[in-house]
């Protein structure tokens, strides 16, 4: 999900719940904002943080291991 100010609240108060309890395994946020991506997994319904990340950090995240990148390069 990308999140905006206007959906960002029901991004993750109703959307994530929804997609833990329908199986979804990964869940991605981007706030285009503060240009920070968050990474979660499901584990049993229970989103669980993998990594938070911003700037020049790399990302490496299921379910794309090995596909890395920074954060900074979705920006230009």
């Amino acid at each position: 999900e990308i999140l905006s100010p206007s959906t960002a609240a029901r991004d993750r108060s109703e959307k994530m719940p929804i997609y833990g309890r329908f199986g979804v395994l990964w869940f991605w946020l981007l706030d285009p904002d503060t240009e920070v991506l968050e990474t979660y997994s499901n584990h049993g319904g229970v989103w669980h943080v993998d990594q938070i990340v911003s700037g020049e950090q790399t990302v490496d995240a299921a379910p794309f291991q090995g596909a890395r990148f920074t954060v900074s390069s979705l920006f230009r």
